[in-house]
């Protein structure tokens, strides 16, 4: 998938010891993908361009403890 001129991104760090729930705003024609997840192994911690997850549950991300997450809203078109 590509992504097209109009991209969104989010940050969350969370540093608690415990995991939280984020909400993620609604996005009408786009999706959300993971770009960073420091708790994911690698390779799979960062995504390279054009080449993100997209997330399979659109309103919230589980956030895990003492990690970063940046997220892009693409609109996505298949490649």
């Amino acid at each position: 998938m590509k992504a097209t001129d109009s991209s969104s991104y989010i940050f969350i760090a969370n540093a608690h010891w415990e995991a939280h729930a984020f909400e993620l705003p609604h996005l009408s024609e786009r999706r959300w993908c993971r770009v960073v997840d420091t708790m994911q192994m690698p390779p799979h911690d960062i995504a390279e361009p054009g080449a993100e997850d997209v997330l399979a549950d659109q309103r919230r991300y589980v956030v895990d403890p003492r990690s970063v997450v940046v997220l892009i809203g693409k609109r996505c078109i298949p490649s």
